[in-house]
């Protein structure tokens, strides 16, 4: 699905922005 990966790809963006404790998310949803 293409979408949905553009999907997660845009979320990690937005998460990236958010700041060091996004990373942690980021680490955890990989």
């Amino acid at each position: 699905m293409r979408v949905f990966h553009l999907l997660l790809l845009a979320l990690s963006l937005l998460l990236s922005q958010l700041g060091p404790g996004a990373s942690q998310l980021t680490a955890l949803g990989q």
